[in-house]
């Protein structure tokens, strides 16, 4: 049984990694219900059924497109984390450390248990961008999460951002965003 889990997640993730290379900032952009820039607060971690699951508290620093105000407060819940030095990756969910600042394409889900929907990170690591300040310069820039690809601006055109793993100024990638 563990191994036909093992199996079925190694196919998930190659058919994810299949479809990242269609993902545009388009697709992004026209796909989430919120795009804001956060802080991650806190991250709680805990076992239900002897799977672990990681609660992450984000703050909304700026509100780019929706409805979500600056300080409003969210919880992001996800399969994995770390308990007792134990780690449990789920490929191409989105990484997340305390203080750490980031873009997030944001979408909703239901839940199998309440009629309320939650937020989460549209396409996994896709959705999710690490805000770094360059210490010489002072600029903020971003990186991809967990991802290599670079990212298409729109099917239409060739241009590509984040090619050979090279940052792009927030400033810069928020224009975009807001084009």
């Amino acid at each position: 049984m563990k191994l036909m889990f093992l199996y079925l997640i190694i196919i998930y993730s190659i058919a994810i990694q299949a479809q990242m290379n269609e993902i545009t900032l388009d697709y992004l952009k026209n796909n989430s219900t919120n795009i804001i820039i956060a802080k991650t607060k806190s991250i709680t971690t805990y076992k239900i059924n002897n799977r672990t699951f990681s609660d992450v508290k984000i703050e909304v620093l700026e509100n780019i497109k929706g409805k979500l105000n600056t300080g409003n407060m969210l919880i992001l819940k996800y399969i994995g984390g770390t308990i007792d030095g134990r780690t449990t990756l789920v490929l191409e969910s989105p990484g997340f450390s305390e203080n750490e600042e980031s873009i997030l394409f944001l979408t909703e889900h239901e839940s199998k248990t309440s009629p309320r929907l939650y937020p989460k990170v549209l396409i996994g690591s896709s959705g999710k961008f690490n805000i770094i300040k360059n210490e010489n310069t002072k600029e903020k820039i971003l990186l991809r999460d967990k991802s290599t690809l670079p990212l298409k601006i729109s099917l239409n055109t060739t241009n590509k951002l984040f090619e050979d793993n090279i940052p792009v100024l927030l400033d810069d990638f928020i224009k975009l965003i807001k084009q």
